[in-house]
């Protein structure tokens, strides 16, 4: 894996570098995490402090078009990315206990009116239909 940075420029309000390089490669398409590694190391910096934004990749070609960010520091890149979304556990694991509360207390409310019998309403409907 080959990069080649093309564009360099300094954002200084957001205290980073925006990056924009092409990617060589011989087999697949790299990962983020192997990406943001050969940046890390093109420009010295520490791999914490890079967000690959985008790897397009040309169809048939063994090469891609980066886009990256480095920030000055770990604290200015938590400051100004946006957060990721947690991933929902799914119905095997373990889940939070707030939301069994709420149900386990309806069961236990009495219920103060009987539904009525919807049953006999329909039936009143389709007598009115054929009159």
């Amino acid at each position: 894996m080959k990069l080649n940075i093309l564009e360099q420029q300094k954002n200084v309000l957001l205290h980073r570098e925006e990056l924009s390089a092409s990617l060589t490669f011989d087999a697949q398409t790299p990962s983020n995490a192997d990406v943001t590694k050969a940046i890390a190391d093109t420009v010295k910096k520490d791999a914490e402090t890079v967000v690959v934004k985008r790897i397009k990749t040309h169809f048939g070609d063994r090469s891609a078009e980066v886009s990256a960010y480095v920030y000055d520091s770990k604290e200015k890149k938590a400051e100004i990315e946006p957060k990721k979304k947690e991933k929902k556990k799914k119905e095997g694991e373990a889940a939070p206990a707030a939301p069994a509360a709420p149900a386990e207390a309806a069961k236990d409310t009495p219920k103060d009116a009987p539904k009525e019998d919807k049953k006999e309403a329909a039936p009143k409907k389709a007598e009115e239909k054929k009159e």
